[in-house]
């Protein structure tokens, strides 16, 4: 037992023990620093693959709307092809004004009132004069 006392007590076992604790302590520091480096490594490969997998996404929505263009250039393509001539005139008059102006048969409404203008929505443009078309755009509009 007094051997071991004199062991524990004696100059060279203290600096075996402080020398020992410093190198853990310096170990232990290095392996921290090795761990935060690893936890950056693998941080930044994940955000790699997430732009990544952005970018792929990215890829397949421009496929789709390239698709849906080409698509969409053959119907026209097939639809102008189809329609030799002008486009068809559209026609905006409703229901109700067709009603009114069937209703008003041998009537001639006074130029500028809302019958006139019915009227006149049902009328051909081409049958329509400067001065029938300047009270329209005065009266009607």
């Amino acid at each position: 037992m007094n051997k071991v006392l004199a062991i524990l007590n004696s100059k060279y076992f203290l600096t075996i023990v402080v020398g020992l604790s410093i190198l853990v302590i310096i170990i232990g520091v290095l392996m921290v620093k090795h761990a935060n480096h690893q936890a950056m490594i693998h941080a930044e490969q994940k955000k790699m693959a997430i732009e990544q997998q952005g970018l792929q996404e990215d890829d397949k929505l421009i496929n789709q709307f390239q698709l849906i263009a080409a698509q969409a250039e053959v119907e026209l393509k097939a639809s102008q092809s189809n329609q030799p001539g002008p486009p068809a005139k559209m026609d905006f008059t409703s229901d109700i004004t067709r009603k009114k102006v069937a209703e008003m048969t041998d009537k001639n409404p006074i130029q500028g009132t809302e019958d006139w203008c019915d009227l006149m929505m049902v009328k051909a443009d081409a049958d329509w004069t400067k001065e029938e078309q300047g009270i329209f755009a005065k009266n009607c509009l």
